[in-house]
């Protein structure tokens, strides 16, 4: 039997992925945000997860694959 933390965003893989698409939302906010509608520009930052950086969030949190 194996115990977890309470709770700890390195655990929980969608907090990483959400912390990759707000950082490219600061990022590029005054780049995109005049040129697309707010439906594009988050659509583009979902779209820089790949599927490199999903498999290293769950090396790094110690699950299997």
């Amino acid at each position: 039997l194996l115990f977890l933390p309470p709770y700890s965003p390195d655990f929980n893989l969608i907090e990483q992925s959400f912390s990759c698409i707000k950082a490219w939302l600061c990022h590029h906010y005054n780049d995109e945000l005049d040129k697309a509608s707010p439906i594009s520009f988050i659509q583009h930052a979902c779209d820089t997860i790949t599927v490199d950086k999903a498999h290293g969030w769950f090396q790094d949190s110690g699950y299997t694959m």
